[in-house]
């Protein structure tokens, strides 16, 4: 008979609701953003290289001025700083104003940047390898495994990054009570 630890399962999609109401414009401002850049590119000169990277970097930019508030409101809501995603966002707002929703912005880009460039690269030079060791393309399979294990190592790297981004996005707008949370957090981390 399985198992599951108390408390695993319970809460898991607290706070969702304000990521679910941003990822499909977030997902389109993503793919619009990057779609642009592509046309773009070849009045600037761009390679192919050039472009990808560009489209990726500012379809990010763009993706993050959506999903940012919706990221600050749920990791609220997650950790019990607010108790809805509405009481969230008024939390927010009328503590700090608009820009409270965006006090996550930067280390969010700092975080997902270096993710996705460390990523690209790892991916990029490891079906190369194995396109060279085999004289093949890269099966399905082979790239999962690649993309396993590239997005596994960049995960551990940027767990620092991520630390520091959930401990921004909990004290946006919430004061002294996301402090306590954090010092709990704190404490249970030297446990």
């Amino acid at each position: 008979k399985l198992r599951v630890p108390a408390g695993l399962i319970r809460g898991v999609y607290k706070g969702v609701t304000a990521v679910l109401l941003a990822s499909p414009i977030q997902g389109a401002a993503f793919f619009t953003a990057k779609e642009l850049i592509k046309k773009a590119a070849p009045m600037y000169g761009l390679s192919a290289a050039q472009t990808f990277l560009a489209g990726i970097v500012i379809g990010d930019a763009v993706y993050w001025i959506v999903r940012c508030p919706a990221e600050t409101i749920k990791t609220r809501v997650q950790t019990g700083i607010d108790a809805n995603w509405l009481e969230s966002l008024q939390s927010i707002v009328s503590t700090q104003g608009l820009r409270g929703l965006y006090g996550a912005y930067v280390p969010l880009l700092q975080l997902d940047f270096p993710f996705t460039a460390v990523n690209f690269a790892l991916y990029s030079g490891l079906q190369a390898y194995v396109e060279a060791v085999n004289s093949a393309p890269p099966t399905i399979s082979e790239q999962f495994a690649i993309g396993f294990m590239c997005s596994a190592f960049t995960a551990g790297i940027t767990t620092p990054l991520s630390v520091a981004t959930t401990r921004i996005l909990m004290d946006s707008g919430g004061g002294a009570k996301a402090g306590a949370v954090q010092e709990e957090a704190e404490a249970q981390e030297k446990k």
